[in-house]
């Protein structure tokens, strides 16, 4: 049974050629502005230190408890490390939040991937930007991989005209339209996103630090994500009696004859058609 009970100073230097004796406060003034700011530097730095201080507490605490199998403990942290992360309006460590939850989310539920989509879905409707873009994304994600591990499933299914609201239920083209739309969704504020280093995100990246350079911007990695499925194969299983292909000469061409090619095409819901 899981127990939870475990757990260098400013010199100013005068100026040698100023000899007059000038009184007790007009001498000290040049001296204070330069005090304050050091204390106001001091404290606002402890500030910052001791608000990073308690997002590691609340992280070795989640991590600790998970190194011990204890996933239900872990999780009651998750939720301490959400709501200072919401209060704060801390980018990172809310993700880092959404993430921690998924994985023991995966060790607690029986239908893990039904519980981690169904939050996701909440988590979504609360967030903000840069933090809801980001959800979005990967809630696609999740979508897909629910089709992936219920194949069997989708190819009984036929496509229906309205969308059931429970997901399980869902056919392969609804799921496959409901997955390109959040990746797109994702997508909808580029002038944002463009601007918005992917420094914001430090903390809950993986991968080589010196590479992000090739990806700078928070808009170059949601739109990598969504490159990936558009232009994976299996997304473009369900095709019309006219459908897209990439059989224009012209989609091969150098980069700026590409940019200036008008495609027209009847299927329009092709994931090909949209990456």
């Amino acid at each position: 049974m899981e127990s939870d009970s475990a757990l260098h100073p400013v010199v100013i230097k005068c100026n040698k050629l100023y000899r007059l004796r000038k009184p007790l406060h007009m001498t000290a003034l040049p001296f204070k502005p330069t005090r304050y700011l050091l204390i106001f530097c001091f404290l606002f730095l402890s500030q910052i230190a001791f608000g990073q201080n308690r997002y590691n507490a609340i992280s070795f605490r989640i991590d600790s408890f998970a190194s011990v199998g204890m996933p239900k403990s872990a999780l009651q942290q998750v939720d301490n490390l959400e709501n200072l992360a919401r209060k704060d309006k801390n980018v990172p460590q809310q993700i880092k939040a959404v993430i921690y939850r998924m994985t023991f989310q995966s060790y607690l539920e029986e239908d893990a991937l039904q519980a981690i989509i169904s939050r996701l879905r909440s988590d979504i409707r609360e967030s903000g930007y840069p933090v809801k873009p980001v959800l979005q994304s990967l809630l696609a994600d999740m979508y897909w991989k629910y089709y992936q591990q219920n194949r069997y499933k989708f190819s009984q299914r036929s496509h229906t005209l309205k969308k059931d609201t429970d997901f399980t239920n869902w056919d392969l083209q609804t799921i496959i339209t409901e997955s390109s739309n959040l990746y797109k969704q994702s997508l909808t504020d580029v002038a944002q996103e463009q601007s918005t280093p992917m420094n914001i995100l430090d903390g809950v990246l993986e991968g080589d630090s010196k590479t992000r350079y090739l990806r700078p911007t928070l808009y170059d990695l949601l739109l990598h994500r969504a490159l990936d499925f558009y232009l994976a194969d299996e997304p473009a299983i369900v095709k019309p009696k006219t459908p897209f292909s990439l059989n224009d000469p012209g989609l091969f061409a150098d980069s700026r004859a590409f940019a200036e090619l008008p495609i027209h095409t009847s299927d329009t819901a092709s994931t090909w058609y949209m990456g």
